[in-house]
């Protein structure tokens, strides 16, 4: 793709004046690449922050109405995996990874829109984590590293100008949220991979005490699984990846 084309488009992004703009701006970009459909947001928790954070998407109405009654975002294998690896990567990829809720989920969202697609996830250090996802049917293989790097950086700077015009958002709380050291302790020991009866065990305390920490450690992070829990406290340094 031209670079003057992609420096053309960031221009008609800083000159859009609301969020429906800067939506159209971002369809008509992704046309030229044959993508069909995008999400763009912040990756945290919308049982916590709910409309205080920023979601933007063009998912068929009934696919996105589905996705907030499900609360589906808590358990997409791609927000997991984005949170834990701090990467960018596939749909593919990440319903290679995933386990078989994991896998469903990114199933639905291939018969509602498109068969396949990028999964780019942005970890500013002032701000909340986000993300820009998109969908084609055509096959990823024809994008070169260029094309993908665009499309990543096209991302970055949409994430950027809509954080600027939905803002401000209460970063503060998010990064406030502090764990218990018994908290940590509990979410180190899952990350190796023991279970909530066994770490009660390892560190001698009542399988009720410690599901009580991993409720606690949950409410504090947003989360809503123990999985969940130890890739949001790994990816903002809170136990040791």
């Amino acid at each position: 793709m031209d670079f003057q084309f992609f420096i053309s488009c960031t221009e008609k992004l800083n000159a859009a004046r609301c969020t429906s703009e800067v939506k159209t701006r971002i369809e008509e970009f992704l046309a030229n690449y044959n993508f069909n459909y995008f999400s763009i947001g912040h990756l945290v928790s919308p049982a916590k922050y709910g409309l205080n954070r920023l979601m933007v998407n063009n998912w068929p109405v009934e696919y996105s109405d589905m996705r907030i009654e499900r609360g589906t975002m808590m358990h997409d294998p791609a927000v997991l995996q984005a949170v834990r690896t701090r990467d960018s990567f596939t749909w593919t990829n990440a319903h290679q990874n995933a386990d078989k809720m994991g896998k469903d989920i990114i199933d639905e969202c291939r018969d509602f829109a498109a068969s396949d697609g990028f999964f780019f996830s942005y970890f500013p250090v002032e701000t909340w984590p986000g993300c820009f996802s998109i969908g084609t049917d055509e096959p990823l293989a024809q994008y070169s590293m260029e094309d993908r790097e665009l499309l990543r950086l096209y991302g970055l700077h949409a994430f950027g100008t809509l954080e600027r015009m939905e803002g401000p958002f209460p970063f503060e709380s998010y990064h406030q949220a502090q764990l218990s050291p018994r908290e940590r302790e509990i979410l180190t020991w899952a990350a190796a991979g023991k279970s909530v009866p066994e770490i009660s065990i390892i560190l001698d305390i009542s399988p009720n005490t410690a599901k009580r920490h991993v409720q606690n450690a949950n409410e504090k992070l947003g989360t809503t699984r123990l999985t969940a829990a130890v890739a949001v406290a790994q990816s903002s340094g809170k136990i040791i990846p």
